[in-house]
C-alpha cells in the first residue's frame, strides 16, 4: 500500500514538473487557430510605379486599391484633393519621385522589401491570434504599410493598421541621424528600431480599439487605462520581453524595477495619484528623454510602467478575472488596493 502511495506521488510531482509552467495566465496555446492578416504594399506600390503619366498611374492604383489608396493620398499624406482629381496623380507623383522621399523608402526596402518583412507580419498574425483568443467575435484589421513622410507612425482604425515603415529604419541610419533635432529629439530617434515595429502596431491597435475607456478623471485614471493597454498587449506579444513592451531598453527596465518602491513613495508624498492636472499626467505617460519629476536617468513613461504593474497584480490576485471583465472594470481603487511596490 505505501508503495502505490509512493508511486503516486511520485506520478504528481513529475506531472507538476512537467507542467508548471501552465501557471502563467497568459501562455495559451494558439496554434490551430487559422488567421491570415491581409496586407497591402501601399509603400512599394506607390514608389515602385511608373509615374510618367501621372493621371494614368493614379486612375490605375485608385481603382485597384479603391478606399485603401484614397485613405493614403487624403489621410497618410495630408492631401484634401479628391482621388478623382487631374492634380492628385501630379501630387503623388511629386512626392514618389523626391529625392529625399526616396532615400527613405529604399532605407526602408532593405529592411522590410517583400519576403523580408514576413517576420513581421508572422509576429503580428500571431498577436492577432491571441486577440482573437480572448475576443473570437471581435475583426481583425488588414495590414496596411505606407510611407508617409514622417506624418504618421501607426494609424489604426476598426478595419485598418496602418504602419510607417520609415520610422523603423533604424536609429544607426545616416538618414534619421540627419532630421531635425527639433522635430526629432534625441530619444525619439533611439526608438527608431524595427525591433519596436510590432510592438507598436499592436499597442496603437489597442489604445484607440479602447479609447472610449480612457477616462481623464485623474493620473490614476490614466495609469490604469494604459495599464490595462498593456496587459493586453503582454497576452498578444506574451514571448517578446516586457523591456521591449514597453519600448525601453533594457537598462530603463531594470531602472523602474530597482526604484519601484521610491517611485510609488514620491507619488504618495506629493498627492500625485487624484491630481487631475493635465500638466501632471502628461508628465508620467508621454514620451520624453525621461519621466518629469523623476530622476534623468529614469525612463520616461514612467507612470505607464506602474500602471502596468498595478493591473498585473491585481490579475495575479484575482486568477477567475478574465481579461475581458478587466478591460471593463471602472473601479481603479481595486487595482489600487492590491498593489504592493517591490523593493
Amino acid at each position: 500500500m505505501k508503495r502505490i502511495e509512493y508511486l503516486l506521488i511520485k506520478i504528481v510531482i513529475i506531472f507538476l514538473l512537467f507542467t508548471g509552467c501552465s501557471d502563467d495566465p497568459l501562455q495559451v496555446d494558439v496554434s490551430d487557430m487559422q488567421l491570415n492578416l491581409k496586407l497591402i504594399r501601399m509603400d512599394e506600390t506607390v514608389f515602385d510605379a511608373s509615374w510618367d503619366s501621372p493621371q494614368i498611374t493614379n486612375i490605375e492604383l485608385s481603382e485597384k486599391y479603391k478606399g485603401y489608396y484614397q485613405f493614403y493620398t487624403q489621410f497618410i499624406l495630408n492631401n484634401q484633393m479628391d482621388v478623382d482629381d487631374p492634380n492628385m496623380g501630379k501630387y503623388v507623383a511629386g512626392f514618389a519621385n523626391d529625392k529625399t522621399m526616396k532615400e527613405f523608402f529604399m532605407a526602408a526596402e532593405d529592411l522590410f522589401k517583400e519576403d523580408k518583412f514576413d517576420p513581421y507580419l508572422y509576429e503580428m498574425q500571431t498577436a492577432f491570434k491571441h486577440f482573437k483568443y480572448y475576443y473570437p467575435n471581435e475583426p481583425v484589421p488588414m495590414i496596411l504599410t505606407f510611407q508617409s513622410g514622417f506624418n504618421y507612425k501607426i494609424v489604426p482604425n476598426d478595419t485598418l493598421l496602418g504602419i510607417g515603415l520609415e520610422w523603423y529604419i533604424g536609429n544607426s541610419s545616416d538618414l534619421i541621424k540627419r532630421l531635425s533635432p527639433q522635430a526629432f529629439p534625441v530619444y525619439e530617434k533611439e526608438k527608431m528600431q524595427p525591433e519596436y515595429l510590432v510592438v507598436d502596431a499592436v499597442k496603437g491597435f489597442l489604445k484607440v480599439k479602447y479609447q472610449e475607456k480612457m477616462v481623464m478623471e485623474n493620473l490614476l485614471s490614466v495609469m490604469i487605462f494604459y495599464g490595462k493597454i498593456m496587459y493586453l498587449t503582454d497576452a498578444m506579444l506574451h514571448k517578446k520581453s516586457d523591456a521591449l513592451k514597453m519600448n525601453y531598453t533594457d537598462e530603463e527596465w531594470i531602472w523602474c524595477m530597482d526604484n519601484e518602491k521610491e517611485i510609488w513613495i514620491f507619488l504618495a508624498e506629493n498627492n500625485l495619484l487624484f491630481d487631475s492636472s493635465m500638466l501632471v499626467i502628461s508628465k508620467w505617460v508621454n514620451n520624453g528623454p525621461f519621466t518629469n519629476g523623476l530622476s534623468q536617468d529614469s525612463p520616461a513613461r514612467v507612470g505607464i510602467w506602474m500602471g502596468w504593474r498595478m493591473v498585473k497584480q491585481y490579475m495575479e490576485n484575482n486568477p477567475k478575472v478574465s481579461i475581458q471583465k478587466m478591460m471593463e472594470m471602472e473601479d481603479n481603487s481595486l487595482f489600487l488596493k492590491n498593489y504592493k511596490p517591490g523593493k
